[in-house]
């Protein structure tokens, strides 16, 4: 019976994801990802004796939004094509019935924000102020700019005009410009996405291992020639799925969501947790430096701090981009354990506490704020600046020894991110 046992172990583990932990909604969503609701997010913890929180570097992703591109309409027309041949299931035309007037409400919004997406932004600048409220001093200098795309204006609006609310006497300044671009969206065109670029092959053969099932149409469409002859299945499977996972931005979790299996959930998320890694984690075949193609934003932000620290008000420096910038922040901070080397895709894959995991770094807006502290008496020196980083209002490790909890000294911290390159 022990051999028996290990055979069938030895193949579900070689040709099958059933022997392993399963992600599933909501977590699957991945960069659709809802953010956290107020009541699931910790409140920070408080700083060493004597030191109080003066300044603060953050960047932000744009809040929940509409789809980008064509994804509403191909469902839409594949399932009406089956309506006129009498070839729809009656799950079809219960999804045809839910993606009709979703497809309706969606032209000419291709990518802008929710209101969802504006009420994230606020709620994060409500606790914001609430947590840091010795940063908001009378007079504080609050920059806040932004990338050129209307979802990201917006979000910027709406956080700062929330701070300004609850503070109404902040130095404000807001823009957004292509003079901005260089660092707030860097073009990927450098070493680093070189590097990338040059093993896509070994993204694509990971991810050809766990092709849409073909099996998948069939249970909207009745008819198996004319899916063979007019439906492509992996457009049609990966459409519907993200408008699924997207459904959070404008209300509750779709029930488009039970049209996957738990294995199809699985295996979509490993295909988009795949790219995520490919363009941004530390493995051997990028030589580690995939993220530091966006090394203009981390300089940016280092240098942004230093300007800060120099001066004896308080300040806040803003930015507000996309998730591509986020995610690539996140690993050359080093934050928790995304700058984690690993040898390959299957061990980066794990699903386990050991896996890279995309879903926990860059829901709809997704936020970096790196909190600085000084001691509230006295005098002190750059040694004594302390800095606490916060992903999605998660107290995370910095790759330093900290000085209490998550407090580490900035001294530590600016020599390691100021030798980073992208080359």
């Amino acid at each position: 019976m022990r051999l028996v046992a290990a055979i069938v172990a030895a193949v579900l583990s070689a040709g099958s994801i059933a022997a392993t932990t399963l992600i599933g909604f909501p977590e699957a969503a991945a960069n659709y990802r809802a953010y956290p609701s107020s009541e699931q997010i910790t409140p920070p913890s408080a700083p060493p004796a004597g030191y109080e929180a003066f300044h603060i570097e953050h960047y932000g992703r744009h809040g929940a939004r509409w789809l980008i591109g064509d994804r509403y309409n191909y469902p839409v027309e594949v399932l009406e094509m089956a309506e006129r041949n009498g070839a729809l299931t009656p799950r079809g035309a219960e999804v045809l019935a839910e993606l009709r007037p979703l497809r309706d409400a969606a032209r000419g919004r291709d990518g802008e924000l929710t209101a969802i997406g504006a009420e994230q932004h606020r709620g994060i600048a409500r606790r914001m102020a609430w947590n840091f409220p010795t940063v908001f001093a009378p007079g504080t200098r609050l920059d806040a700019r932004s990338t050129v795309v209307i979802r990201c204006i917006l979000s910027m609006l709406n956080e700062v005009q929330e701070l300004t609310a609850i503070y109404n006497d902040l130095n404000v300044t807001t823009d957004a410009s292509e003079a901005d671009m260089y660092y707030m969206n860097t073009p990927a065109h450098n070493p680093a996405w070189d590097r990338v670029q040059a093993v896509k092959d070994t993204l694509d053969a990971f991810r050809a291992r766990y092709p849409v099932r073909a099996d998948f149409a069939a249970k909207l469409i009745s008819n198996p020639a004319l899916i063979a002859d007019s439906v492509d299945i992996p457009r049609l499977n990966n459409d519907i799925f993200d408008i699924a996972a997207n459904s959070t931005s404008h209300g509750q979790q779709s029930d488009l969501v039970n049209i996957f299996s738990p294995d199809e959930i699985h295996e979509n998320w490993l295909r988009y947790n795949a790219f995520w890694f490919w363009r941004y984690g530390n493995w051997d075949a990028t030589g580690g430096i995939a993220a530091n193609n966006q090394i203009e934003l981390l300089r940016n932000v280092v240098l942004s701090a230093d300007t800060a620290l120099m001066s004896p008000s308080n300040s806040v420096n803003m930015r507000f981009g996309h998730e591509v910038n986020l995610i690539a922040l996140v690993v050359m901070l080093e934050m928790d354990d995304y700058n984690r080397r690993y040898a390959t895709f299957d061990e980066a894959m794990d699903p386990g506490p050991d896996g890279w995991h995309n879903y926990d770094v860059f829901p709809m807006a997704a936020n970096i704020q790196l909190i600085f502290y000084r001691p509230r008496h006295g005098e002190y020196t750059a040694d004594d600046i302390l800095v606490k980083a916060m992903l999605n209002e998660r107290e995370v490790s910095l790759p330093a020894t900290p000085v209490e909890g998550s407090y580490y000294r900035w001294s530590d911290l600016r020599p390691l991110y100021l030798s980073k390159s992208c080359e």
